[in-house]
């Protein structure tokens, strides 16, 4: 593909997924046209194949919605997630943006009507194995979880689960909810895990470090070795 730096694109989305038919591990990116919002353009690097590759990006209009569109993927089986917003009918609309892995095409997932399209007051996650979506309602100063019950089935999205919180918070930037159903998420510069009941179960102040500004990202632990070019090129031969 021609260089994008011979073009004004803009990063929209990254990730990293694993292609478990190839045994393959692939780095996303999908950008778009700072001067046409319709153009855009993706682009995968297989690390077995050691080069990128062109593919054909999903047509949504997208906004530049500020910093919010450059969020970490989530990576639920086989499949990277995205949240971010487009433009539909002249109003910003949150969407789920995803990326199969495995058939190299990107789709999108409508969010339920009561979630809102507050980008700043929603966050994705997992529960219970589940693609989920966390919505602070500041109105309540309560936590909602939303969970997709079948993979791509918009009619499925439920409310799983309303957590009240004891203390109530002007602003609170949702990031997981865990295994156990605690949620954690970032009020300024503290890092906050609430329980089921809404009391707050650990708190981590990140003001001493004197940091004007930081970025909070979720991993999982993993064990793996990462396809070789050279080895690549022996099984070829």
């Amino acid at each position: 593909m021609d260089s994008l730096e011979d073009v004004s694109y803009d990063l929209l989305f990254q990730g990293l997924g694993y292609d478990p038919l190839t045994d393959d591990y692939l780095v996303v990116q999908l950008f778009r046209n700072l001067n046409t919002n319709d153009r855009k353009r993706a682009q995968v690097f297989s690390i077995r194949a050691n080069k990128w590759i062109e593919i054909e990006p999903v047509n949504l209009s997208f906004t530049s919605c500020g910093w919010e569109n450059y969020r970490p993927g989530r990576v639920l089986n086989n499949v990277i997630y995205w949240l971010g917003c487009c433009l539909k009918e002249e109003m910003h609309v949150v969407f789920i943006i995803g990326f199969d892995v495995t058939k190299r095409m990107f789709f999108e997932i409508v969010v339920p009507v009561d979630v809102g399209n507050n980008i700043d007051q929603i966050a994705l996650s997992e529960h219970a194995g589940l693609l989920s979506l966390c919505v602070f309602k500041e109105s309540n100063h309560s936590i909602e979880i939303w969970s997709m019950k079948e993979y791509r089935v918009e009619s499925s999205w439920a409310k799983t689960s309303v957590v009240s919180l004891v203390l109530p918070r002007r602003f609170f930037n949702l990031l997981c909810v865990t295994k156990d159903g605690d949620i954690v998420g970032e009020d300024y510069k503290k890092l906050i895990k609430y329980n089921k009941k809404g009391k707050v179960k650990e708190n981590l102040s990140l003001a001493r470090l004197h940091l004007s500004s930081f970025h909070v990202e979720i991993y999982k632990e993993s064990l793996f070795s990462l396809p070789c070019h050279n080895e690549q090129a022996i099984e070829d031969n």
